[in-house]
Order: structure tokens, then sequence, then C-alpha cells
């Protein structure tokens, strides 16, 4: 899997912050995200530099890796950015995935979805027009909604014939100045 910066730029970056500069100063000068400066610089404290070379943008994670962070931070209280941390994950956002799946759907929630690809899904149906209409509203707040469009379609024409009548007198009242 590709990822987005080598492993020589980020260890440049981690390099950078060892000579006493902030996540945010290094990530100012490298044009980075201050959490990718960070996250390197954890990953290279944990494990040194080859932990940089495998830093990858889209991971696959087994049932029993993901099964251990959600329980290490249900049960032992971890918080998600330590366990991020700690498990050398990219974002405390797939911790938050998993979670999610977690409870509503157990361990099952877990599981690989082999062969269901995201951009593979089937598109939602568009009902049609006539299908939106509100099925919490009653037959008289329909009828009262339709006695309103109608009073509103109406007043809309009158001002459109006032308008061209109004543009008729003007055009008439130019054809006779014109004349004389």
């Amino acid at each position: 899997m590709k990822t987005k910066y080598s492993a020589e730029f980020r260890l440049e970056v981690v390099q950078y912050q060892l000579k006493g500069h902030s996540k945010v100063e290094a990530a100012r000068k490298f044009g980075i995200n201050p959490s990718s400066a960070e996250r390197w610089l954890v990953l290279y404290g944990q494990n040194g530099k080859d932990s940089l070379d495998n830093v990858t943008r889209y991971a696959e994670f087994d049932l029993d890796f993901k099964l251990k962070v959600v329980l290490s931070v249900i049960n032992d209280g971890l918080s998600l950015r330590e366990a991020e941390k700690t498990y050398n994950l990219r974002t405390k956002a797939v911790i938050t995935n998993w979670l999610h799946q977690y409870k509503k759907d157990g361990i099952n929630g877990l599981q690989p979805k082999k062969g269901k690809h995201r951009l593979l899904k089937q598109p939602k149906q568009i009902e049609p027009e006539q299908a939106k209409i509100d099925k919490s509203k009653t037959q008289d707040e329909l009828l009262e909604e339709i006695a309103y469009l109608r009073a509103e379609v109406a007043l809309l024409k009158k001002r459109r014939a006032l308008r061209l009548e109004s543009e008729a007198g003007a055009q008439k009242h130019l054809l006779k100045s014109s004349r004389n």
C-alpha cells in the first residue's frame, strides 16, 4: 500500500522535532498536519526508525486486533488517543468506528467485510416526487396545504398579469409618442 509521505520525509520531520521544535513548528515548516508530526514522533519513540517505514494510509486489521483495541478502551479505560498511540494506529477515528460497530453488532460488527468495497455499493433508490409525501400529515393538513399553494399560484398569476399589462401599457405609450 502506497503511503502519502516517504519514510525519509517522516524521519526528517521527527529529527526536526527531536532538535527541540514543537509539532506545530514542524507542521508549519514541512506543510503537514501537527497530528501527523506527533504520531510519527511517537512511532519513532516506541519502535525506532523502522516504524516510519511501514506507516500506511489504509491498513486492514484482523478481528483479534480490533477486539483487543476495543476492549482496552471499554474495560481498561484507555482514551482514544492512548489507544491510538499504544496500538500504533493512524487515527482515533478508526477506533471510534470499531467501538460503534462493536456496540451495535457485538463481535460480529468487527468482522472483516471481505468483498464489500464501499465504492461498489448499490446506489440508493430515489423515490418519485409523488411518493415523497410526508406520511405524518393528516388529510386536513394536506388539504390546507393544497389550498395555500393554490392561493400562492393565483397570486403569482395575478402579479404576472399586472406586470404584463403594465408593460403593454408602457409599450403602447411609447408607440404613441414615437408617432408624434
